[in-house]
C-alpha cells in the first residue's frame, strides 16, 4: 500500500522549494524597500495595508499583522511620527480610527509597486502574465482556507 500523503510532496517538491526560495527573496526586497523608506519590514508591511485597503483600521491591521494592540500602537505611532500616515476619526465608529496614507506614505508604496512590477516584468513572459496570477490567485486561496481551518481548530 502506497502513502498517498506522499505524492503531493514529491509530484509538487520543485514548486514548493521554489515558493520558499521566491519568499526568502521577497524578504530580502522587503528589507531593502524598507531600508530605503527609513522603515521597519513590519511598518512597510503595515504601510502597504492602509495604502491598498479601503478603510484600514488599527483592528484590521494587528489582525493582518497578526500583531497584539500594543504592538500595532506602537507601530501606528511610528509610521505617524514619520508623516507615512494619519489617524483619521471613523465614519461610523467613533471608539475607532480609520488609518490614511499622506503622500509620502502613498509615495514609498507606490513606488515600492513598481519595483515589483518591474522584477515581474523581467521575470514572467508577457504571454503567462494570465497564468501566473491565475495561479498565485488560487494558491493563495488554498493558503487561506488552510489556515482559516487550522485556525479555527485552535479556537
Amino acid at each position: 500500500m502506497t502513502d498517498d500523503s506522499q505524492e503531493p510532496i514529491d509530484h509538487a517538491g520543485g514548486a514548493v522549494l521554489a515558493f520558499i526560495e521566491m519568499r526568502r527573496q521577497n524578504a530580502r526586497v522587503l528589507s531593502v524597500l524598507g531600508a530605503e523608506s527609513g522603515i521597519a519590514v513590519v511598518d512597510f508591511r503595515a504601510l502597504s495595508f492602509i495604502v491598498t485597503q479601503p478603510e484600514p483600521t488599527p483592528k484590521r491591521i494587528a489582525g493582518h499583522l497578526r500583531l497584539t494592540t500594543g504592538a500595532t500602537t506602537s507601530l501606528l505611532d511610528r509610521l505617524e511620527e514619520a508623516a507615512l500616515v494619519v489617524r483619521e476619526p471613523h465614519p461610523e465608529d467613533r471608539r475607532s480610527v480609520v488609518l490614511r496614507p499622506t503622500p509620502r506614505g502613498a509615495d514609498v508604496i507606490h513606488d515600492a509597486f513598481a519595483v515589483y512590477a518591474r522584477l515581474f516584468r523581467s521575470a514572467i513572459p508577457e504571454d503567462d502574465v494570465d497564468r501566473v496570477r491565475e495561479a498565485f490567485t488560487a494558491f493563495g486561496a488554498a493558503l487561506r482556507d488552510y489556515a482559516d481551518a487550522h485556525e479555527a481548530d485552535e479556537d
